[in-house]
């Protein structure tokens, strides 16, 4: 019994806002490894960056978030499948990150949700 409520006093500590962001920045990069040679360059040039913004925004070694306004253009030319889709969205704390972005991204998500089920 005293071991019981032991256990229920110890809490796991929440993971770390990086530590969230690692784990569905290593699901993008698994997608992306996955393709053909030369697709960071093409998101660089859909969403007016440099390969290595891209670079940084995909390698869970670095904390940057990916941006919300440039997960539509990143989804859009990895072909993702939608299964993998819905995989990078219920990644742990993806919307639990930033708020701000979870508002940006949620209406086009939801709308496209249907279609992603559907594809």
């Amino acid at each position: 019994m005293a071991e019981a409520a032991a256990r229920e006093k110890v809490k796991v500590p929440a993971a770390s806002r990086d530590e969230l962001v690692a784990a569905y920045k290593r699901l993008l990069q698994e997608y992306i490894d996955r393709r053909p040679s030369g697709l960071r360059l093409k998101i660089a040039r859909a969403i007016g960056k440099h390969r290595s913004f891209v670079s940084q925004i995909t390698n869970p070694i670095y904390p940057i978030p990916v941006p919300a306004r440039h997960l539509e253009a990143i989804f859009r030319i990895c072909h993702l499948a939608p299964e993998e889709k819905q995989a990078f969205l219920a990644a742990p704390g993806f919307f639990a990150l930033d708020s701000a972005a979870a508002r940006a991204w949620f209406p086009w998500h939801r709308a496209n949700r249907v279609a992603w089920q559907n594809a």
